[in-house]
């Protein structure tokens, strides 16, 4: 360009002075001549030039749009706005330099502009993101902090109103209402009769509540007759109890153990005065044994225990049991002084332990409370006598009617030589009816107690309650175990809302409508080798056997769940057989035979008549530990089998 510069220069002198003299024009036409001249050449050097410099441009607008190209596929294998916004960023500080350079240039690179433009808008972009971000994170944490207000304002009239339920049952002031005694009339023992004290007693609001706690839960879906209550179970055991030591003290016989296999009868006299007293206690013990139940019965045991542990207690009995041992040291207390009853004496007839013990040594009648135990509870005692004949009636199947009046007569005390403490064993005439109590408990368990109906709707109960607690943090497990069956119910369903698994599972169980077994029972006596099987029944034989039985189910429930959506993973369910139906406690009750004023001691296995019947039953249940598989009807088919389909590959 320089080059055609130097030449015009040169040529335009030699044209101004040579053209006159060879043309001979006028000064104005070459004057007009000159000038177009100047003007072609003028536009042919700005050609080159703009050409020249267009060139450079259409370079660096090339390599432009392809560093924008580059950055946008970029932007689009990356799905945060952050890193988006880091690229753009980037992108505009290495554009810089030619930013400056369009701005100057604008007329001839007004594409470059465009793409500048758009730079800068997505930077824009990319702060009013940051900004829409701080002002949602600002909005979550306001309505996280609105939603766990409002949750505790949720909470707390329902809390409020089951703790102050439960305060009034645990009242601890004196029931003074006098009343006489009574007989009372029963549709199993026909009638007994209830002291003074006793019939005071049922005024207090602890025990009242056993009138609408039912025996035995959700049977009634099935049978609509079983509809026996708590209350009444414990009456039967009271009379029971009389019935057992009026005969142990009218045939006034002690079988005192010599050596591990025979001993000799001693005279049991007992004073009036002294037999009195036992009386009391055995009748009162009995009626109160129950009172620690939660609502439905043994439904929420494990769950129970379970929870206790999470929050450090740790209990290594049957939570009604210590429920009701504590109280009666706790809450009955004062009404049992009024009526000249020892709290401390009763909790340890429910539930003895050596603390206890040493309270209540030095009493006179302390010798004798073993016995009164082991006549309400051992491997067959006046409590299952009751609730097999009485469930049995309540619900119409036949398989618990035994001979009470027969089994409660062949009781025998029984006394280790050198023990200050008493037992219960039987009559060997008793064998072949033991051997009928025997075979109707387990036939109770296999018709009535463990009916699928009924464990699905226990183990609806149990995952709606932990759900509940799970949600409404404040709320006491003590204060909800003194409630009913129905208050349980009506505290879930009122205190949430329509969509909630818990208001879900809690509204089928007040229109009796139950999760359906969806895969026969899983043996796991024949799944041997199958690992969930043989985890579940080495956790039986451990310390925290409760624990973790309470645990795997659960575990196992989730991993079925997994093929449903979160909405619906409320409707299965995963049972598994507790641990304490692994063995026929039976077998070892004690078996007497007398002669001559001696007697021949062996366990009930030993026993040649009772061998048969013991291998049977044996046999039976050892197939009782197994796995159930519950689910929703309302899943549909494909899903059921889906789920169907995981529990097989999951147990065998």
């Amino acid at each position: 360009m320089g080059l055609v510069l130097a030449c015009w220069g040169v040529l335009v002198p030699i044209v101004a002075v040579a053209f006159p003299f060879i043309f001979q024009w006028p000064t104005l036409v070459y004057a007009i001549l000159l000038l177009l001249v100047n003007l072609a050449v003028a536009v042919i050097v700005h050609s080159l030039i703009k050409t020249a410099f267009l060139k450079k441009d259409a370079d660096l607008l090339a390599s432009i749009k392809n560093a924008i190209r580059q950055y946008r596929e970029e932007m689009d294998r990356n799905a945060e706005p952050y890193s988006r916004s880091t690229i753009l960023a980037y992108f505009a500080q290495d554009c810089r330099d030619f930013v400056e350079y369009v701005l100057d240039h604008e007329a001839s690179i007004g594409t470059t502009t465009r793409d500048y433009q758009e730079v800068t808008s997505l930077d824009t972009a990319r702060n009013q993101l940051q900004e829409k971000d701080s002002a949602l994170k600002l909005t979550r944490k306001r309505l996280e902090e609105s939603n766990a207000k409002l949750q505790r304002s949720l909470e707390s009239p329902i809390t409020d109103f089951v703790s102050t339920i439960a305060e009034t049952r645990r009242e601890t002031n004196a029931i003074a209402i006098r009343k006489p005694g009574r007989i009372i009339t029963d549709p199993v023992f026909h009638e007994m009769y209830l002291e003074p004290e006793l019939n005071a007693l049922l005024q207090h609001p602890l025990l009242d509540r056993l009138r609408s706690l039912k025996q035995l839960s959700f049977t009634y879906q099935e049978q609509p007759t079983a509809l026996h209550t708590r209350l009444t179970h414990s009456l039967g055991v009271a009379r029971n109890v009389e019935f057992a030591l009026q005969r142990i003290f009218d045939r006034a016989k002690l079988y005192v153990l010599k050596s591990e296999n025979s001993g000799e009868v001693m005279k049991f006299d007992i004073p009036a005065e002294l037999r009195r007293r036992l009386f009391q206690l055995a009748k009162t013990a009995a009626l109160l044994h129950d009172l620690g139940h939660a609502p439905f019965g043994h439904s929420l045991d494990r769950f129970t225990v379970a929870r206790l542990c999470q929050s450090g207690t740790k209990i290594t009995e049957k939570p009604d049991k210590y429920y009701s041992s504590k109280y009666v040291r706790s809450h009955l207390a004062e009404s049992l002084r009024l009526a000249d009853i020892d709290a401390n004496a009763l909790a340890y007839i429910i539930s003895p332990s050596p603390e206890l013990y040493e309270q209540i040594k030095n009493e006179t009648w302390t010798p004798y409370l073993s016995l009164i135990t082991a006549i309400i509870d051992s491997e067959l005692d006046a409590d299952r006598i009751d609730f097999l004949i009485r469930d049995s009636h309540s619900t119409g199947l036949p398989y618990g009617l035994i001979n009470a009046p027969a089994l409660l007569s062949s009781m025998l005390p029984t006394q280790e030589s050198g023990s200050s403490g008493y037992g219960i064993a039987f009559d060997r005439s008793a064998v072949g009816l033991i051997g009928h109590a025997v075979h109707a408990r387990i036939n109770m368990y296999e018709n009535c107690y463990e009916t699928p109906a009924k464990i699905a709707s226990e183990t609806m109960l149990t995952n709606a309650l932990r759900g509940f607690l799970d949600t409404h943090a404040s709320m006491k497990i003590e204060d909800l175990l003194v409630l009913t069956d129905d208050e349980l119910l009506a505290v879930m369903l009122g205190s949430t809302g329509p969509g909630d698994p818990v208001h879900k599972l809690a509204e089928l169980l007040v229109k009796q409508q139950y999760f359906s077994r969806i895969i026969e029972p899983i043996r796991m006596s024949e799944h041997r080798g199958a690992l969930e099987c043989d985890r579940y029944l080495m956790a039986a034989t451990g310390d925290d056997a409760v624990i973790e039985q309470y645990a795997m189910p659960l575990e196992w429930q989730e991993r079925l769940a997994r093929t449903l959506s979160d909405d619906e993973k409320w409707m299965v369910e995963v049972y598994a057989t507790p641990y304490d139906r692994f063995e026929i406690k039976e077998q070892q009750i004690r078996i007497i035979q007398e002669k001559d004023g001696t007697f021949e001691y062996s366990t009930l296995a030993e026993v040649d008549e009772a061998k048969d019947i013991i291998q049977m039953l044996a046999q039976r249940v050892r197939r009782n530990p197994r796995i159930e598989v519950f689910a929703h009807q309302a899943l549909g088919a494909d899903k059921l089998a889906r789920i169907r389909e995981a529990a097989k590959h999951l147990f065998y």
